[in-house]
Order: structure tokens, then sequence, then C-alpha cells
């Protein structure tokens, strides 16, 4: 396995920073903690647990994290206008975020809305700080952050059905997972055991290493000027490889003629003797070529099946469906449905595409969502001009 098959989970806790890194399979490959305590700010500790990284692990590696319940908060929003569209429901939440989330940073940064099946509106807020230091300790050893979940939404996400429970620190929170999603979400009282299975510590940055920007409440970071020029140059380098293709697509033939011309040259030279052959076959290029030209003349005075098509189409009433069209060398049929069926024809007639438009056959009545229609078949003749025209090619074909 390669470090390139790996995905890397950042985990902010209450007093440590976890990390670690998955291959496909789900299984952690390395894992690392750093404790909060042991350094001036949340930045530093993350930059110091990810410099322990493996050798290698950040080229072109993307990472998401997870924020604990102390620095993210997920809700149940109450007292939401009745408004269906989460976009629109956002955007108020965003504009009044204190009137939903009473503590946390000043500055919080709310996710877009997510309903349950249930029919509840929830929605996350991450404190602006915390992502800050994340996306700047990811910048700094070289990752790229993509994406980030409330802890508690990625244990859902990659849990069972069922209640389990999350420590983190004094921090304590009881989940209802159903169909990976937290239906019902408690914070314990502290010393409160909780009912529930007990989350192994550490399982949220393995969760969060399978964080996707799809997933509920998720936030991603606007691209930097690094990501930008990067994503630039792998735009020109597509375009250079597309440009590239297209050049050597149409080179290859000439190419190819040109290497066949240098083979047979010496061929051409040794049959110079036999000048009378040659003459002859150019005779019967020159008779051949006339022939095409001839055949090209008839395909280019053949009537446009397009264009009739076209004509009849303009000229059909409205409320008129065209359920079969057929041709022949004098004229051609099409079948047709219709509200009255007598004001077809004479609509046909005013084209100049076809003369003598007539019913062929009865007219039979269909219902369809429930309209009464009715069915029938309209045959036409080609004007006497394209008749002659057809009756002149098929002389030159002869």
């Amino acid at each position: 396995m390669t470090i390139a098959k790996q995905r890397l989970g950042i985990a902010v806790g209450a007093g440590e920073v976890r990390a670690a890194l998955v291959d496909r399979s789900g299984k952690p490959s390395w894992t690392g903690t750093v404790r909060l305590g042991e350094h001036d700010d949340l930045e530093s500790a993350l930059v110091a647990l990810l410099r322990t990284l493996p050798e290698r692990a950040v080229l072109g590696a993307r990472a998401a994290a997870v924020i604990g319940p102390e620095r993210a908060q997920v809700k149940v929003l109450l007292g939401l206008p009745p408004v269906s569209d989460l976009a629109t429901l956002g955007s108020i939440v965003r504009s009044v975020p204190q009137q939903f989330f009473l503590r946390g940073a000043s500055s919080p940064v709310v996710t877009e809305p997510h309903r349950d099946a249930g029919g509840r509106v929830w929605c996350a807020a991450h404190e602006r700080d915390v992502l800050v230091a994340l996306e700047r300790a990811c910048r700094e050893v070289g990752l790229a952050l993509h994406v980030v979940l409330p802890t508690l939404t990625a244990i859902a996400r990659r849990s069972p059905d069922g209640v389990a429970v999350w420590r983190d620190g004094h921090v304590a929170s009881r989940l209802e997972v159903t169909s990976r999603w937290h239906a019902q979400l408690r914070r314990l009282a502290p010393g409160e055991a909780g009912d529930g299975e007990r989350v192994e510590p550490g399982f949220d940055a393995v969760a969060a290493a399978s964080a996707t920007h799809r997933d509920p409440l998720s936030w991603r970071p606007a691209e930097d000027a690094r990501q930008r020029r990067l994503r630039a140059w792998r735009t020109g380098v597509l375009a250079a490889c597309v440009v590239l293709s297209g050049l050597a697509s149409l080179l290859a033939p000439t190419v190819r003629v040109l290497r066949a011309s240098e083979r047979a040259t010496p061929r051409i030279g040794a049959q110079s003797a036999r000048g009378a052959e040659l003459a002859a076959t150019q005779r019967a290029l020159r008779d051949v070529s006339g022939e095409l030209d001839q055949i090209e003349q008839f395909l280019a005075a053949r009537r446009s099946t397009v264009a009739l098509l076209g004509a009849i189409s303009l000229a059909l009433p409205d409320s008129t469906a065209m359920l079969a069209f057929r041709v022949d060398s004098t004229g051609g049929a099409i079948t047709a449905l219709a509200p009255r069926m007598t004001d077809v024809v004479p609509a046909l007639v005013e084209t100049d595409q076809l003369v003598a438009p007539r019913l062929a056959g009865s007219v039979t009545r269909d219902v369809m969502s429930g309209a009464l229609l009715e069915r029938a078949t309209i045959r036409f003749r080609f004007p006497a001009q394209a008749a002659a025209q057809s009756a002149a090619s098929r002389g030159i074909q002869r």
C-alpha cells in the first residue's frame, strides 16, 4: 500500500488534537495525538501534529477535519418561517446566528441546513478561529483542507444504528443514530454514564478521514491563491494535452501520405516503361470522375427530405402530431393525430412542397389524456417539376 492511496483525518477535541491516516478499507495505518496544553495556541498544536506525519504523506494529500462539541454546535433549528427552500433558510440563519446559536465564538461560521427524514431542520456553527487555525496549519505543511464537519455528525455518518456515547475530555454526548444520522443529540451531565455504546477514543479522526463535501452540515474552505494557481496549472496542462492530441490527429494522415509516397517513388520509377498503360489508366480515371460528377449532380437534384418534413411540420395546424412519415419517388404519406382531421388536409394544400393531399383510408378516433382525437393517413404527390427532374436523373443514370 502506498501513502497516495490513504486519506488524512484531523480531529479538534476539547483538550487535544488527533490525526489518522486511513486506507481505502477504512483501517488506520497511522495515528497521532498532541495535547493543546503543550502549545501556545491551537494552530501551533495542529502544525506540530501534522509535522509528525510519515514522509511523503503530504504529497498531493487532501485533509478532512472534524470539530468537537466544545467548538462546534449542532442543533435542530426552531422558530423558522414556513420556508421549504434550505438555501433561503440558511441565509436567514446566517443573517442572525445569535438567534439560533447562543454560545460559542462571537463570529460563528454557519453551515448549510439539512432536513432529516422526519422533516426537522438541522444546522451547525463552527468557531471561526478554529477554522482559520485548521486552514493555516494545513497550508503550513503543504496539505489541502477540503472539508470540515462537526465531530458528532461525522461519527453518526460512520456508525451503525443504535445509541452511542462520545466522550471528549470532560464533555460527553449521547447520540441516537438512525440511517447514518443523529436523530437525537444530548449532552450528558457531569458524572452521567449514558446508556449507549461508548465510541472508542480516536474514532473521530478516523471518521474525519472519510468525510466528503456531500455529507450534511459540511463546510468547505474557499480556495487560496496557491490552490487557484495549482488548478490553473492543471487546467493549462490538460488544455495543452488536448491541443497536442488534436495536432497529432491532424498531422498523422499527412505523415502517413508522405511515408507512403517515399516508399512508392522507386516503384513508380520502375514502371516508367509502361507509359501507355498509365495513360489508359488515366483515361479510365477521367471516365470514372465524370461518372462520379454525374452521380453527384443526381444527388444534388434529389428532393430534400428534411426540407419537405420541415414544410409539412410548419403547415400542420396546432395540436397536430405526426406519427409516421414515408416518401417514395412520386409522393408520400403521413399518419397524423389531430382534434379534427378535416382541418389537416386544407392546411397541407397551402405548402408548395406537395400537391393533391387526400385522406387515404378511414379516420379512426383515439383518446389520449382524456382528449378525443382523430387518426388518419394522408397521401400526397410531388409537384410535376420534381417528377420531371427525377425522370431526367434516371435517364442520366442509365
